[in-house]
């Protein structure tokens, strides 16, 4: 009888998941645990994401436009930091922006499983101006006009982590950005890590991301490469650099010229 607590698969099995799901969170945040080797593999795939909800949108989503491998990017903030704007998107992008509230807001509903958030107008006049989407009310009680920021659910949640166990407990390492709320707010997590160990516990882990929220773990070592995985390495600010100055037609041949992250 199989371990019903052994939540590792085979990265194949990881994209043929991807694959189903049209809406797709990225965790991580700026230069660190960004999930790059899960997307680098999606691209080689050929794989094409409907949607992908990131808070910092950075050189992961980058790939992905570069690559054509993704057809809407919904974010409050997109770029590269101190290197400007990468090759996939100086080629342009489908942009759906929040405000970094309006984005957690969002998750939070879906995490509580409420229909939307309400936030007071007056805190949402810019995003009103480019977002027809949103509706508002009145408050029954008061007579106070609120937005009703709509749940953002994604199917899948993909995270980064520096370790993780078999059953599903990850330790992150570094930032926790919001990835937690992430998991609470997906209908499916899979955790890609560094490193794979029997039992977080034994070894002293404390753990960030528990079991019971974590679908799905593919052991894969470096990959968060260019960002950075603390405490196993820090951003290849070279590499990333380097990256950003790439014309968006020469980004296949430089991702070709570093090999992909595989199963350690």
């Amino acid at each position: 009888m199989a371990d019903q607590q052994n939540k590792l698969i085979a990265l194949d099995e990881s994209l043929a998941r991807i694959a189903q799901a049209r809406q797709i969170a990225l965790g991580g945040w700026s230069m660190s645990r960004k999930p790059c080797g899960m997307i680098r593999h999606i691209i080689a795939a050929g794989l094409r994401l409907p949607e992908v909800v990131i808070l910092t949108a950075g050189v992961e989503t980058d790939m992905l436009l570069a690559a054509g491998a993704v057809d809407r990017v919904r974010t409050f903030y997109f770029g590269l930091e101190a290197f400007g704007m990468g090759p996939g998107q100086r080629r342009g992008a489908d942009m759906i922006e929040e405000t970094e509230s309006s984005l957690l807001f969002g998750l939070q509903a879906a995490a509580q499983g409420q229909p939307f958030h309400a936030v007071a107008r007056h805190h949402c006049r810019a995003l009103l101006t480019l977002r027809a989407d949103l509706e508002t009310i009145t408050c029954p009680y008061g007579g106070d006009e609120y937005v009703a920021l709509p749940p953002i659910a994604p199917d899948l949640a993909i995270i980064h982590a520096w370790r993780c166990d078999r059953r599903g407990n990850a330790e992150f390492g570094g930032t926790l950005a919001a990835d937690r709320l992430l998991a609470a707010a997906a209908r499916e997590t899979i955790v890609t890590c560094e490193e794979l160990v029997d039992d977080l516990a034994a070894i002293g882990g404390q753990a960030d991301l528990i079991a019971p929220q974590t679908s799905a773990v593919v052991h894969l070592p470096n990959g968060a490469w260019p960002t950075g995985c603390e405490p196993r390495y820090r951003p290849d600010w070279k590499g990333l650099r380097d990256y950003a100055q790439l014309d968006p037609d020469a980004v296949p041949a430089w991702l070709d010229r570093h090999p992909l992250p595989t199963k350690g």
